[in-house]
């Protein structure tokens, strides 16, 4: 882009085309990095901040991913007096929060047990609301966990925060006091500091359907005070020095650290949560639905991410017994089947190989052009089309069926067989022929991502996330699935 000025016409002068100056444009805002703390003896320090000096509101959000909920992990830390703290956001071994403010008293807000989970990240913010919004001292804290207010008891008997020069992340920051470091054991993201309160929906633009956001650039929700990001860390021989993104505090200063402890593991972008599989008798049924013409004029896609280490039979995701339409593997082949197995219908296979099942993430499309043939098919494969060899290739009939369409089983009014021994992510149905670029958007160079805008889409099941046991909700259409033989367990943060 470049600006473009006409000198002679901005003088009355015709002729000539001016010239043209180039125009300064702010860079798009990238979440790549993180700081990884060791759980013995790092942390990040400031000795000259005073944004909450006094403060009788505030707004606090970070990032954070657990490794161990062994002891207590301190987030954030300041204002220490000695071993006494007047400002802090701590995890417990139970994965309770707890945060405090304010000078003497009892001055405290705590979650629910198991608010935080080890190993994943979760979004965090620790408000405090000014006496003239809420004059009932049990409401004004509050900490709010990926989005959502989680509350157990509260107090606020005395405030404000005293004036103070100290800021600690990821420990007490107090060096004279080892034995109170409390220190973190994972890694912290993009904390920023409001010297005012945020509303509750405020609160839900900076979680941004839990991935990082610039928080320049919020709907409603006024720019930080403060903001320290790992992007602006700089390693200094020895230790990293990382300035405030708004201009407005003292830079903070690693202590222990390493070059290495600033690691590319950020909060997921979209997926975050995955459903596992036992290969027993997990699966999760949708019902008689998404039926198609009998004799396979329809076209049609389907696609999901899964992992496992069995090179056993077991079917990914169809509506099938004897006779439907499936997907599914044996010995490092991809098998799917549409119509009548043995008589009238089309069986075809993609050989992959031993990736297949190594233990990793694959990304699997298998795509229809309702020709009655199976030339109309095509397999992808992490993105690459793969040959289909042909097991049978007759004109289908028995595509309609009253089989239940599953995920992670073949299924048949209820029952299931061929169990998935694994975790399955990110599942959808297209009523269309997928292009290979349609493939491409969904592949994503490997990350899973919004696909809602993919023409033909008619069911997606995110497979865990935003599901609430036993369902796993169909976020486009109607067709929720029920989880049988499973729990809440189910739902687990290993994804692509």
């Amino acid at each position: 882009m470049s600006t473009n000025i006409n000198f002679g016409k901005k003088l009355g002068i015709t002729g000539g085309s001016g010239i043209s100056l180039p125009s300064s444009s702010t860079p798009p805002f990238e979440d790549t990095t993180s700081l990884l703390y060791d759980g013995i003896d790092m942390y990040q320090e400031t000795t000259s901040w005073s944004t909450l000096d006094g403060a009788n509101e505030f707004t606090i959000s970070l990032w954070v991913k657990i490794d161990s909920l062994v002891g207590t992990n301190r987030l954030l830390g300041g204002y220490e007096i000695g071993t006494a703290s007047n400002l802090y956001m701590n995890v417990y071994s139970n994965g309770q929060m707890q945060c405090w403010s304010g000078g003497s008293g009892s001055n405290y807000t705590r979650t629910n047990v198991g608010a935080i989970t080890s190993g994943i990240w979760h979004h965090i913010v620790f408000r405090l609301l000014p006496t003239s919004v809420e004059p009932d001292r049990y409401s004004r804290q509050r900490i709010f966990i990926d989005g959502v207010v989680n509350h157990n008891s509260s107090n606020y008997s005395n405030g404000p925060i005293p004036n103070g020069t100290t800021l600690g992340i990821g420990a007490n920051y107090n060096n004279s006091n080892i034995a109170f470091l409390y220190p973190t054991n994972g890694n912290i993201n993009e904390v920023a500091i409001w010297d005012s309160y945020l509303t509750d929906a405020q609160i839900l633009e900076v979680y941004n359907n839990g991935s990082a956001n610039d928080l320049k650039t919020l709907p409603t929700a006024p720019v930080p005070t403060n903001w320290y990001r790992s992007e602006n860390a700089n390693w200094l021989g020895g230790y990293y020095e990382t300035t405030d993104e708004m201009g407005n505090g003292a830079k903070l200063s690693s202590r222990n650290m390493v070059e290495a402890s600033r690691v590319n593991d950020v909060p997921p972008t979209f997926s975050k949560l995955s459903t596992l599989f036992d290969g027993v008798d997990d699966f999760v049924s949708m019902g008689n639905v998404l039926n198609m013409a009998d004799n396979g004029t329809d076209a049609f896609s389907m696609s999901l991410w899964f992992k496992t280490s069995t090179n056993g039979i077991q079917q990914l995701i169809g509506k099938s017994a004897t006779n439907g339409y499936n997907i599914y593997m044996q010995s490092g082949i991809i098998y799917f089947g549409f119509g009548t197995f043995g008589s009238n219908g089309i069986w075809g296979r993609g050989s992959i190989g031993t990736p297949l099942y190594n233990g990793t993430w694959h990304h699997l499309t298998l795509t229809y052009d309702g020709s009655q043939d199976i030339s109309g098919f095509s397999m992808y494969f992490n993105n690459t089309a793969k040959v289909i060899l042909t097991s049978q290739n007759t004109t289908p009939s028995g595509v309609s069926t009253t089989n239940h369409f599953v995920i992670g089983a073949r299924g048949n009014t209820g029952t299931a067989s061929l169990e998935f021994s694994g975790n399955i992510d990110e599942a959808s149905f297209f009523n269309t022929e997928l292009s290979a670029s349609d493939v491409n958007t969904i592949y994503n160079n490997g990350i899973p991502n919004d696909i809602s805008g993919i023409s033909g889409l008619v069911s997606f099941w995110r497979m865990g996330d935003n599901d609430t046991y036993p369902t796993i909700n169909d976020v486009i259409g109607t067709n929720d699935g029920t989880m049988n033989n499973m729990s809440s367990a189910n739902f687990v943060p290993d994804i692509p």
